[in-house]
């Protein structure tokens, strides 16, 4: 294993159980987090998920972020997500790490997922209550789509543990 101190290691780990939602999982993970206040990582920092990947195309973008945003509003949830949905709120949130794929314009991606997504949403970039993760890793493109990204820091497990903390007295 190679533990850079710099914080530009990245490490992909693929969960090969369909039955696991992974953006559930990883939500789950970080409001334990946030309850415990005890990080159970050593290493870890951030933690990202990618329910849905393929190779940096538009169109196959197009195709992953469609399923991923079927996947997270189901068939067997739709009466429940569409009250909850009335008056929601959403954020695309597009990175890109290592890449000098250019093929990809970032508002182009942006577009193709706003486009995905269902009727009664409004943008709201500063506390969305769903978000879309478009990761872009070289050649690999990630998609997910998760509620309470910004409330848990970004999944950002450091940061999230800092924002609980209190000031000690002296």
């Amino acid at each position: 294993m190679n533990n850079t101190s710099d914080g530009k290691a990245m490490h992909l780990i693929r969960v090969v159980d369909k039955s696991i939602p992974i953006s559930q999982f990883v939500t789950r993970l970080m409001r334990h987090t946030l309850t415990t206040k005890h990080q159970e990582t050593r290493f870890t920092h951030k933690i990202l998920p990618m329910s849905h990947t393929c190779l940096s195309s538009m169109e196959n973008l197009k195709k992953i972020a469609r399923e991923a945003i079927d996947q997270f509003f189901a068939p067997e949830k739709e009466t429940a997500k569409k009250a909850e949905t009335k008056n929601s709120t959403f954020a695309v949130m597009y990175k890109t790490r290592g890449s000098k794929n250019q093929k990809m314009d970032r508002m182009d991606v942006i577009n193709a997922v706003v486009d995905c997504m269902p009727e009664g949403f409004s943008v709201n970039l500063d506390n969305p209550d769903v978000s879309v993760l478009v990761q872009v890793i070289g050649r690999l493109t990630g998609v997910a789509v998760v509620a309470g990204f910004n409330s848990l820091s970004g999944f950002n497990i450091r940061t999230l543990l800092a924002s609980t903390k209190t000031p000690e007295t002296s």
